[in-house]
């Protein structure tokens, strides 16, 4: 089966784009502010990790380590 002429230019088109496009990781992703300090002696019954970057958060929100958790919170300012 031979692709057609749009097919090929849809996918060189998506990949045009991917190339461009920022990584979804690195310093690029911080927001301002930092993580607020967990309280001392703080245990969590479980590990949830419900983010891994900053981008991963609402809003203004940071996404912190508490702990063995990382959840997103509201920043600190600096």
């Amino acid at each position: 089966m031979k692709p057609s002429g749009g097919l090929i230019l849809l996918l060189l088109g998506l990949l045009a784009v991917c190339a461009v496009m920022p990584a979804a990781s690195g310093n690029g992703n911080q927001k301002p502010g930092k993580c607020p300090v967990a309280p001392p002696g703080m245990n969590t019954p479980n590990c949830d990790y419900k983010c891994k970057e900053d981008v991963h958060c609402l809003g203004p929100q940071k996404c912190c380590q508490w702990g063995c958790m990382r959840i997103c919170l509201d920043p600190v300012k600096i």
